[in-house]
């Protein structure tokens, strides 16, 4: 372009360029290549612009970045053409197929394609190299070989050598089977060999080969023909005496060769056990194994039918033999030396069963051996038989019977059996047996407690009897500790008993039981019973015991009690047998007497009854109670209690009474307020006697006077005494005031302050509250006082005020103004009520704290503000505290954005407005979780802008805008989020992108062969996802009418927006499918972006070619000089064949001939040859004019097209003598075989084939016959099949060594005859004739083994020790086989030898080659046996073992057969080795287990194995153990050394001790001596023990009175390191060293270096033994001796009260109480006094002290009689004072009168009395005496009777008698009863008893006035009579009175009525009537 004007001119030059449209010249070429090889395709295209060249395989991209597989080289030939060359390297199948170059440049695209064909050498896929096939003799089966390659390769079946399966009829090669692979072009060809009716000849080796243009393979495979096991011989049946070896020999032949298994009586023998079991196996040949089963040591358990089981995968045979074991007799039953027991009188049998076989004679003796026919009494019975179900085994049983027993028939008896094996005896004991009989029975004994008594009983019996007490019907046995009985104790046992049995012969046995110092508990009856198992007697004896009275309370005690107690009262029991009498005497020694009516009284407070003292000892108690009522400073003194019983001496015990009076205090005031911090004053006045002591107290502490911080005083006290107040002599008044001042009162000087007041009486107490009130305080509850919180949050304000009295009025202001709040559920803000006050810590102490809350339930804007509480309480008010909130408001979306739809490519936009406080950040998602700004626009180059926009000054404005869609995956959920401090708000549109259907993979052009599967493909996307058909012409929907054949099939992309669908077709058909596809895809969505929505494929289905021969029989007749045509059909191919397609060829039929490819020749052998094609019919012809003589030829024709080969053949026959197409081969096969000849001949006329033979050894030729012949011998089997083509073969059976030789195939017809021969030679099979020289050998001797075979060719030997070949050197072998070749000298220096030679030495001398089987078969095989010897000069351990001869000969050049011989042993004896493995796997203090792998045994059972055993630390060397013995032992032992063990472990059990090293080494002997000792055992240390030793020198010194220092000494003998000492110390003197280890007992760990030790917090005053014992890791050693070690620490007041306390009632009014010292533990000195306490239980206060010493009995006198007493008693030392007392424990003094004396009935002259036997009474009445008077006691009578009732004779009538009964003791106490009245009859007697009230009871002086009427029927008949008494101020007793008088005259039985008045000096009060 060029522009001027009139200043310049320039110019600007642009470039046109014309485009046009790529054009590919010339076109790609197809290329054919061999697998492996390099194919390439060319591409030359021009266009403008210059086109880009892509290369695509069957339509899909060629992987070219892969430049390994796809180089490309590119060349630019000009500016507008491209040179693109593809080279595919190393091609293979899955290369074949389209190469399709694409030439694109911006105008449009030219494509051009080339097809690679990749030949493919043949490959055998199956079978494998080498597989072996089995069949099963007889069956037919099939064998398949399957090739694969290209061209369609050949396969066919052979024989191994590659010749023809023709000569035998049972194997043929099927016809081929052609398939295709379906990778490119390579076919699958499969050919079956099939065999029919297997013979055992068939197996061996046969090839499969396939060939192609390309390559041949071939295939060999092994076809094993097998057959069913058969065993020959029988096994044969076996008999052996028991422990013997019995052995069944089994052998089998079949194929695969058997396995023999061996069965017991059905069942598996186990020949795992090879001890047992021993099995040798030998194999004779490639089918027969021979195989020895042996029973070692066989016994009855071995006997039954052994079975041989012979078993193949065919089937199996067995064949059984029985075993009879021979066994002599046992006896089972009865033990040697076994009892018998027999009852005297009584029957029995004993049985004697014997086992053996054969069947044992069995018999009872006498001892010598001597008949029973002696004693008719013992007789042996019949033997029965029975089978003892193991093997044959009989079991006898014989019995030896016994009728009615005799003591004399107690002796030895024996039992013997025998049989012809051997004999054996055994010997029994009998003893009749007899019940128990006690001779001489104990007999009765009474004496005094605490002195002897002796029982004794004698008694008889057998078995011998046991003899055993029983006090009172309890056995003595079970109170008995070591035989000693003592009494009992806390466990209920009895001491100072002994019981001595003594057995004065075998059974007599005397009993002895002496009770050395009797007590009353063990009085009754001692009863001796003695028993056996036949029976029981006894024997019974009374013991009666005598027991001085003893009181057992008050003990002397002293009692001090207070003034004006009610009732005090103070026990005294006495026990004794009998029952003791107490009396009570006061101070000034008077009796007190038994009355109520005095202040100080006697009561009768129990009655004598039987306790147990000590809890055991039972003896009568009787206890009399002391009472004083209303006590006063007069009754201070000492009491005396006496107990008499009669005995031997009265007992006597004090208590001493004191009494004292208590204090009384007062205070002005009891409760006082002020207001912290004034001063507080109190004061207390006390008064007592003596004068009592007066502290302050606060909280349980006493106060004093203290200073505070500052000068002040805090507390000050003051006493004030009034009047002369002094302790020893009290005045009336005794008066203290206490003053109490508190300074500056705080809220810790509130409280309770009391006022006590003490005296020795007692302390009294007054309380004095005080309250000290404080203003309140606010409380800051936190150092904030700005709060922010969220807007309907919850928020608290706490107000909390502190202040006495507790602040609980609150005040709430809102910025400053009183806010009047009220609580409701709907309020957002409410007020608690003011909280419980509680207390609240300061510094000046604990204040009242109350809580008020303000609460905001659900926070608002309006909530911000100031806050202030005001708190008061009376005493002020406080509002210090004040505090500011603030709310925040969440974050609200209040424009939403709204869901869109746009179609591709429009604008999408979305707005979002939100409010919050603070103002709230707006972020976009899409999603849900992808950021919108920071992904989406980086990932889909979206145009995405968000503008925001303010408004006010809460609000913001968002705005999302996509200014263009391109893409459906911009659809979505997108989210607006509103956030701020508080919250966040979300809210979501959907945006749908719509985008049109669009076709984005096209389906490919596809070629495929007919009868394959085609599949085309064609995916879319689109939103929504699109719908895709398939069409082609004429049917417009694939999916609706495809057929079974046509199927699609729709896949979604995971995106959802795109989809595939598939067209498969099945099995292609040409004619049907064919053709042009369109894929259409479809969404109803508008196209903006012109997008593809159809798209279309070719289909090419090709065919492959057939050949149809014509004829069909394949077989043209020619005649010499003529012509023949041969014609081919070619069907079905497409594309059709070219003639560059087609190949003939040629094969003639004689032997030698090749086929050749005749494709373009016209001449071949003088034979003109025409090639012919009939396009329109496809005929192939080929003319073969002037045709030669003998010219029979197989012509084939081969065509191929793309999709496949296919072949036929014809054949040309022309007239002439036969042509042997396959000869017979030189055959070498294995005797026993079977061997086929083939042979094959073509010819026109037809021919016949014959078969000669001429065996080696001779010039003799013969034909062979058939068997189908008459004269046939089974020997040769042929089978000819002849017309044209003949097949022949000949089949030797069995062969032998004798059918060696030529056979010959002998082919004639008319025109002439043809022959072929072939040499069969035979191997015979290696066979061992006898293999010797072999036994036990000792070790270094010489040994000669020789072996004896046969076999052609001449077989090698090579000897084998246990299976593996023995190794000799070349000079120590000589295999010439020549005998007369002398050793060379050299072999003199081997130890091992070894020779061969045949043993015809003439044949030896002419043999030169021995695999030479030409000149070997001149020979007879008797001729050629072969002899090796192996000669061992010193024998060796490694020559121990199993020899064999492992036999060779060569069966081809390639295989050999070996057979191994049966075999000889040598074992080599020698000793056995040294053991190094001796191993201690468990070990102990005083033992160790070793154990050790049992060594090398030298070929001789190990007898044994001495243990050695050496002390490390004592250096001895090893010694045997188990042995007194202390040398060392050498390197080997000498025999005569005694067995430790026979087994392989051995618990060492001597010689060993704790914590001592040792080591151990063990040495194993055999019958020819013991071995070397080996490496000793690692070295082990004895595990500890507990010492065996206590330490020594054990030392304790008191160190304070609570303190010991304690030293010793180690111990000799610590059995381990010492960890620790246990220093055990045990109050009191221990003599037991189980002490030091009871429960409860003190130890003291102490470190393993510390032999000093003191021991503290020790018990005053006590003596202790100390022990110490030492500690290794397993425990604790003996502890020291005790005695050694003693200590006592200083005394001190005990600290336990005593123990057992047991008061014992022994009058009516005395009570003995006794006890024992404190607890030893306890005592804290020696006890040398006590004090005994006691009270009556009704005067639980009034406790009455006696002192004593250190006496630990006393009697109580003095009590009341039936009365209960409180007892308790303390102990005290030298030291001061007494400790605690022991607990009260409950005591009834006797109730000793006579009980319930009545009158049983009166006359006029007697009255009938009865009584009762008293109670409690702890001795014997012996009499009664019966005292009775009138009213004047000086006419008072007695009368005595020893009964409990008597008859009082000549009494006055109408009398009233005064009547008492008195009991009189055995020790002359006297007991009376209560008095009663009686009246004789005609005198009636009356007792009126009234009680007085109200102004009668004032009265002290009356007369009473009585007036009896009779009354009848209930009504009054009148006056009967009357009588009066007078009455005194004496006669009433506690306001009642008794009238007694008497009225003459009355009548007996009848009813009166008494009308009473009283006369008093002013008045007569009727007192009412009384009916009685």
């Amino acid at each position: 372009c060029s522009a001027n004007n009139s200043v310049s001119s320039t110019t600007r030059n642009i470039t046109i360029t014309v485009q046009f449209t790529p054009a590919i010249s010339p076109e790609v070429m197809d290329e054919t290549q061999n697998e492996g090889d390099t194919a390439s395709f060319t591409c030359q295209a021009t266009g403008e612009p210059v086109p880009t060249i892509s290369w695509y395989f069957n339509g899909a991209p060629v992987n070219v970045t892969d430049t390994t597989k796809y180089p490309i080289s590119v060349m630019s030939l000009n500016t507008t053409t491209i040179n693109n060359t593809l080279r595919i390297m190393s091609v293979g199948s899955s290369d074949v197929g389209t190469y399709t170059c694409n030439a694109t440049n911006v105008i449009s695209s030219d494509t051009s394609s080339g097809v690679l064909t990749v030949n493919v050498a043949p490959n055998i896929g199956r079978p494998l190299e080498g597989e072996e096939f089995n069949i099963t003799e007889g069956r037919n089966g099939s064998i398949r070989c399957t090739a694969t390659g290209y061209p369609v390769p050949t396969v066919v079946w052979q024989n191994s050598d590659g010749s023809s399966l023709s000569s035998n009829m049972r194997l043929v090669s099927g016809d081929p089977v052609v398939s295709s692979t379906g990778v490119g072009n390579v076919s699958n060809v499969s050919v079956e060999l099939m065999v029919t009716g297997a013979m055992r000849g068939d197996t061996g080796m046969y090839r499969c080969s396939a060939n192609n243009s390309v390559s041949s393979t071939t295939r060999n495979i092994t076809i094993t023909v097998q057959f069913t096991p058969a065993i020959s011989p029988e096994v044969m049946d076996e008999t052996q005496n028991e422990g013997d070896t019995a052995s069944f020999t089994c052998q089998a032949t079949g194929e695969p060769v058997p396995t023999i298994s061996w069965y017991f009586n059905g069942a598996p023998v186990n020949v795992t056990d090879t001890t047992k079991y021993p099995i040798s196996v030998m194999s004779l040949n490639t089918t027969t194994i021979n195989n020895t089963l042996r029973i070692m040591s066989v016994g009855s358990s071995d006997v039954g039918t052994y079975t041989c089981n012979a078993t193949n995968v065919i089937s199996s045979d067995t064949s059984s033999g029985v075993l009879t074991v021979n066994v002599a007799p046992n006896i089972g039953r009865p033990l040697e030396g076994e009892e018998f027991n027999i009852t005297e009188g009584r029957n029995g049998s004993i049985r004697c069963t014997a086992t053996g076989y054969p069947v044992p004679t069995v018999v009872w003796q006498n001892s010598d051996g001597s008949s029973l026919s002696s004693n008719m009494r013992l007789v042996s019975g019949d033997p029965v038989v029975s089978s003892t179900g193991v093997g044959n085994v009989s079991n006898v049983s014989v019995e030896l019977m016994v009728t009615g027993a005799m003591r004399g028939d107690t002796g030895m008896y024996r039992c013997s059996a025998n049989n012809s094996v051997n004999s054996t005896t055994r010997n029994i004991n009998i003893t009749v047996q007899f019940a128990p009989e006690i001779i001489v029975p104990p007999s009765n004994t009474t004496v005094i407690n605490g002195t002897e008594a002796v029982f004794t009983c004698t008694a008889v019996g057998d078995p011998l009897p046991s003899i055993s007490w029983t006090v009172s019907g309890v056995d003595i046995s079970l109170l008995l500790s070591n035989n000693l009985l003592i009494p009992f104790d806390q466990q209920g046992r009895i001491t100072d008993t002994l019981v001595n049995n003594t057995m004065l012969n075998s059974t007599t046995l005397l009993s002895t039981l002496r009770i050395t110092e009797s007590a009353s508990f063990i009085a009754g009856d001692y009863t001796c019973m003695a028993a056996n198992g036949l029976g029981r007697i006894n024997e019974t004896a009374t013991l009666t015991v005598y027991v001085p009275p003893s009181i057992t309370t008050p003990n002397g005690s002293r009692v001090i009690t207070d003034e004006g107690t009610v009732q005090f009262l103070v026990d005294c029991t006495a026990v004794g047998i009998p029952a003791p009498n107490i009396t009570w005497m006061d101070p000034s020694g008077a009796v007190l007497p038994n009355s109520n009516n005095t202040r100080i009284s006697v009561q009768a407070h129990t009655t004598p009854q039987l306790m147990a003292e000590d809890g055991f000892t039972f003896l009568y108690q009787i206890t009399r109670r002391l009472e004083i009522t209303n006590t006063s400073d007069s009754d201070t003194g000492i009491y005396t209690c006496e107990a008499d019983n009669g005995v031997v001496a009265v007992d006597t015990d004090t208590v001493e009474v004191f009494v004292r009076v208590a204090p009384v205090i007062t205070v002005p005031s009891a409760n006082i307020t002020v207001l912290s911090p004034d001063t507080t004053t109190f004061t207390c006045t006390a008064t007592a006697k003596p004068q009592a002591v007066i502290q302050w107290v606060r909280s349980g502490s006493v106060l004093t006077n203290t200073t505070a911080n500052t000068a002040t005083q805090k507390i000050t006290i003051t006493d004030t005494a009034q009047g002369d107040c002094i302790i020893t002599n009290p005045p009336s008044q005794c008066v203290l005031t206490s003053t109490l001042v508190i300074a500056n009162t705080i809220p810790n000087d509130s409280g309770e302050y009391l006022c006590n007041a003490s005296n020795p009486t007692g302390d009294v107490m007054e309380s004095v509250t005080l309250t000290v009130n404080v203003e309140p305080t606010i409380i800051q509850p936190t150092d904030a006082s700005v709060f922010t919180i969220n807007e309907t949050d919850t928020f608290t304000i706490t107000c909390n005020a502190t202040g006495i009295p507790a602040p609980m009025t609150f005040t709430w202001l809102k910025d400053g103004v009183v806010q009047n709040y009220t609580v409701s559920a709907t309020d957002s803000i409410s007020i608690s009520e003011p909280s419980t006050a509680v207390s609240y810590s300061t510094s000046d102490g604990d204040v009242w704290s109350v809580l008020q809350v303000l609460t905001f339930n659900s926070a608002v804007d309006e909530d911000s503000a100031m806050y202030t509480c005001q708190a008061s309480n009376g005493a002020g008010n406080d509002d210090s505290v004040t505090v500011q909130l603030i709310v925040q408001v969440h974050p609200e979306i209040i424009e939403q954005p709204m869901n869109s739809t746009v179609t591709t490519p429009m604008m999408a936009q979305f707005r979002c407005n939100a409010t919050g406080v603070p103002r709230p950040m707006i972020e976009w998602y899409y999603n849900y979780n992808t950021s919108v700004e920071s992904n989406l626009n980086n990932a889909n180059d979206i145009n995405v802008m968000i503008l925001e926009e303010e408004s006010g000054d809460r609000e913001l404005i968002s705005t999302l805008t996509l200014s263009t869609t391109t893409h459906p995956d911009d659809s979505g959920n997108y989210t607006c989020r509103a956030v701020n401090i508080v919250d966040e708000y979300f809210s979501s549109a959907i945006l749908n992108v719509l985008y049109p259907a669009n076709i984005t993979e096209s389906p490919d052009d596809l070629t495929v062969n007919q009868t394959f599967s085609a599949q085309l493909s064609c995916t879319a996307f689109g939103n929504p996802i699109p719908q895709i058909v398939w069409s082609r012409a004429g049917d417009d929907d694939l999916s609706d009418n495809g057929g079974d054949t046509i199927s699609v099939t729709p896949l979604v992309n995971t995106d959802q927006y795109t989809i595939t669908s598939l067209l498969v077709i099945n099995s292609t058909d040409r004619s049907r499918d064919a053709g042009v596809y369109n894929c259409t895809a479809t969404n109803n969505v508008t196209d903006n972006i012109d997008a593809v929505n159809v798209q279309s494929a070719e289909l090419v289905v090709q065919v492959p070619p057939s050949v149809v021969p014509v004829p069909a029989n394949r077989i043209v007749i020619g005649v010499e000089g003529s012509s023949a045509l041969l014609n081919f059909s070619v069907v079905n191919a497409f594309p059709p064949v070219t003639i560059g397609d087609v190949m003939w060829s040629v094969s003639r039929r004689a032997l030698g001939v090749i086929p050749i490819d005749i494709t373009n020749l016209t001449m071949v052998e003088n034979n003109s040859l025409t090639f012919d094609i009939d396009t329109s019919t496809q005929i192939y012809s080929l003319n073969i004019s002037n045709i030669q003589p003998n010219y029979t030829s197989r012509f084939t024709l081969q065509v191929s097209n793309p999709a496949g080969v296919a072949s036929n053949f014809i054949d040309l026959i022309v007239e002439g003598p036969p042509d042997i197409v396959i000869a017979p081969v030189d055959m070498i096969e294995i005797d026993d075989n079977n061997v086929t000849l083939v042979c094959s001949a073509i010819a026109l006329p037809q021919h016949n084939i014959t078969w000669m033979y001429q065996r080696t050894t001779t010039d003799d030729v013969r034909m062979v016959v058939n068997t189908s012949s008459p004269d046939a011998n089974m020997k040769y089997l042929i089978n000819n099949t002849v017309n044209t083509t003949s097949f022949g073969t000949l089949t030797i059976t069995n062969l032998q060594y004798a059918d060696r030789g030529v056979y010959t195939c002998v082919a004639a017809n008319t025109r002439g005859a043809v022959s072929a021969s072939a040499m069969v030679n035979v191997h015979v099979k290696p066979t061992n004739l006898s293999i010797s020289g072999g036994e036990r050998f000792n070790i270094s001797s010489q040994v000669v083994l020789t072996c004896t075979v046969i076999g052609v060719p001449l077989p090698a030997i090579v000897w084998q020790l246990n299976g593996e070949n023995i190794i000799l050197s070349s000079n120590c072998v000589v295999n010439s086989y020549n005998a007369s070749l002398a050793l060379e000298s050299g072999m003199g220096n081997c130890r091992l030898m070894q020779t061969l030679n045949l043993v015809d030495d003439t044949v030896a001398s002419a043999v030169t080659d021995p695999q030479d089987i030409f000149s070997l078969g001149t020979y007879e095989l008797s001729e050629l046996v072969v002899e090796s010897t192996l000669t061992i000069t010193s024998l060796e351990r490694t020559d121990n073992g199993s020899y064999t001869c492992n036999v060779t000969n060569m069966l081809s050049e390639t295989s050999t057969i070996s057979v191994v011989s049966g075999s000889t042993p040598v074992v080599v004896l020698e000793r056995p080795d040294p053991i190094d493995d001796v191993t201690v796997v468990d070990q102990g203090s005083r033992w160790a287990v070793i154990t050790w792998n049992a060594p090398y045994n030298g070929n001789s059972e190990i007898m044994g194995y001495i243990v050695y055993i050496n002390n490390v630390d004592d250096d001895a060397g090893f010694t045997p153990v188990n042995t007194a013995s202390s040398s060392s032992v050498g390197k080997r032992q000498i025999m005569s050394q005694q067995f430790t063990t026979t087994s392989t472990s051995y618990n060492v059990t001597e010689d060993i001790f704790p914590f001592m090293r040792y080591q151990f080494t063990v040495v194993a002997c055999n019958e020819l001596g013991c071995g070397e000792m080996g490496q000793a055992s690692p070295t082990i240390r004895a595990n500890p023990e507990p010492p065996e030793t206590a330490p020594l020198n054990c030392s304790a010194t008191p160190m304070s009175s609570t303190t010991i220092m304690i030293s010793w000494s180690p111990p000799d003998m610590p059995n381990g390191i010492i960890t620790n000492y246990n220093v055990s110390y045990v109050p009191g003197q221990s003599l037991s060293t189980a002490d030091y280890s009871a429960d409860g007992n003190v130890s003291v760990a102490i470190g393993n270096n510390d032999t000093t030790t003191s021991v503290s917090a020790l018990r005053i005053a006590t003596d202790y033994s100390v022990a110490i014992a030492a500690h290794t890791i397993i425990g604790i050693g003996p502890f020291s001796n005790s005695i050694e070690c003693l200590v006592q620490t200083l005394e001190d007041v005990p600290d336990g009260p005593p123990l057992n306390v047991m008061p014992q009632s022994r009058t009516n009014t005395s009570i003995i109480v006794s006890w024992q010292f404190p607890d030893p533990l306890r005592r804290n000195g020696i006890i040398t006094k006590h004090q005994l306490n006691y009270t009556a239980v009704t005067q639980p206060l009034s406790w009455t002290s006696v002192e004593l010493n250190s006496s630990t009995t006393y009697m109580i006198s003095g009590l009341e009689s039936f009365t209960l007493y409180y007892i308790s008693v303390s102990a005290g030392t030298q030291v001061a004072g007494y400790g605690p007392f022991s607990d009260p424990v409950i005591v009834r003094t006797v109730k000793a009168a006579p009980l319930n004396l009545t009158i049983e009935s009166v006359t006029e002259t007697s009255i009938t009395l009865r009584w009762e036997k008293p109670s409690m009474l702890n001795e014997t009445v012996i009499y009664y005496q019966v005292n009775y008077n009138t009213s004047d006691p000086a006419f008072t009578q007695s009368t005595n009777s020893t009964q409990t009732n008597i008859v009082l004779l000549n009494l006055r009538s109408g009398m009233e008698y005064f009547i008492t009964v008195t009991a009189v003791t055995e020790s002359g106490e006297r007991i009376d009863s209560d008095t009663i009245t009686g009246i004789t009859l005609n005198t009636a007697l009356f007792q009126i008893r009234l009680k007085l009230s109200g102004a009668c009871a004032m009265w002290i002086l009356m007369d009473i006035a009585i007036k009896l009427s009779e009354v009848k029927d209930g009504i009054i008949q009148g006056i009967a009579g009357q009588c009066s008494c007078a009455l005194s101020a004496n006669d009433i007793i506690d306001g009642s009175f008794t009238c007694r008088s008497s009225i003459g005259q009355l009548e007996n039985t009848v009813v009166y009525r008494a009308r009473i008045s009283l006369l008093v000096p002013t008045s007569i009060t009727d007192a009412g009537d009384v009916v009685g």
